[in-house]
């Protein structure tokens, strides 16, 4: 897989629920065999992800998610209004 396959997104720092997060949004090419060895194609995917780390638990949490490529563009928003709502304690 080349270089030009995958990509970085979106890296961001955010609060939630007084926690320190990153969200992550990166795009992949995702090498699918073919009945022949010759016949290989690439699909792209985005795979997203949120990770938490709370002080006052000493606890680190990631929220990942790696969707179909029928996934509509903005299900990176869908998944940062689901951290949102996450609540350690």
């Amino acid at each position: 897989m080349s270089e030009k396959d995958s990509e970085r997104g979106t890296q961001q720092s955010l609060q939630i629920n007084s926690h320190t997060a990153v969200y992550n949004s990166v795009k992949l090419g995702e090498l699918i065999p073919g009945l022949f060895l010759s016949k290989k194609r690439i699909v792209t995917r985005r795979a997203y992800s949120v990770h938490i780390h709370c002080d006052q638990s000493s606890r680190y949490f990631v929220i990942y998610s790696l969707v179909s490529p029928k996934a509509p563009e903005d299900f990176g928003e869908l998944l940062l209004t689901m951290a949102r709502s996450f609540s350690c304690h």
